[in-house]
């Protein structure tokens, strides 16, 4: 019977090692099979374990959520030189490098992501975002609206394809994007935040001064909003108002793009 035992754990240990290490014992000794078998353990612990492209993109998707983009950027990318036909590892590649304002980079990646996956709304959301970055509104709406073909309840979709109207100087196709945002998203500030800017493309002034309002009561430090409601209450002769709220903008610190010009208006204004 010790035998029999002797020629088994022998056997086993052979099996393990035959492959990339050397014999360090005397198959005829079994007293040291324990030994040998932990040392062999502690070897496999130290080589590299080959991912599979699954392992990645889930690492690749960890590291994106906690705000790790390059890192995410290069998991994904070794995802896809394993399995290129993967349109989720394109989605995310492409959501990533729009994180790290790479947009034709993002392009690029979700146009793979759209060709392989067509019902994949977000990444048509996000490569109408990219194309709305570069200055590109046309292919930005087109995107948006195949999004929300797929997706018609998507407030933010509304809310970029409204931009991208506003952009485009289409205002009232704008404020209609940004009031179905709004039935959707009562919160969505930032589409509160443009229909008053459509608004006042309108020459609507009142009703972008009430949305102002609004957006200056939900963020205080909005320096642009109490801009443009300066701009607004400068049109229906509102100087007071105009003139504290250009100096309330310049005190929160505006764009250096808006403050020459709100330094104009305060000129204008007078004192």
């Amino acid at each position: 019977m010790r035998k029999a035992l002797t020629f088994t754990i022998s056997a086993l240990v052979l099996a393990s090692l035959s492959c990339s290490l050397p014999l360090p014992f005397a198959p005829s000794e079994p007293e040291n099979a324990t030994e040998v078998a932990a040392e062999v353990a502690a070897e496999a612990a130290k080589t590299p374990q080959v991912k599979d492209a699954h392992q990645l993109y889930d690492e690749g998707r960890e590291l994106y959520w906690d705000g790790n983009y390059l890192a995410a950027l290069e998991r994904f990318e070794q995802a896809l030189s394993l399995e290129p036909a993967n349109a989720d590892a394109h989605f995310y590649y492409g959501r990533t490098a729009y994180k790290l304002k790479q947009y034709e980079l993002a392009i690029e990646s979700l146009d793979r992501a759209v060709e392989l996956a067509p019902q994949l709304g977000d990444a048509l959301y996000y490569r109408g975002r990219a194309f709305y970055k570069l200055g590109l509104y046309d292919q930005a709406t087109a995107d948006l609206d195949s999004a929300l073909e797929i997706e018609p309840e998507d407030a933010d979709a509304l809310t970029y394809r409204g931009r991208a109207h506003y952009k485009a100087g289409e205002y009232r196709e704008a404020i209609d994007d940004f009031d179905a945002a709004l039935e959707l998203d009562p919160n969505d500030t930032l589409a509160l935040f443009y229909r008053g800017r459509a608004y006042y493309k309108l020459d609507q002034y009142f009703v972008a001064i009430v949305d102002f309002d609004e957006v200056i009561a939900r963020q205080p430090d909005n320096a642009r909003a109490y801009f443009y409601r300066g701009r607004a209450y400068e049109k229906v002769d509102g100087f007071t108002q105009a003139r504290q709220d250009l100096r309330r903008a310049l005190e929160l610190g505006l764009r250096s793009n808006l403050e020459p010009r709100a330094q104009e208006l305060l000129a204008e204004i007078g004192p």
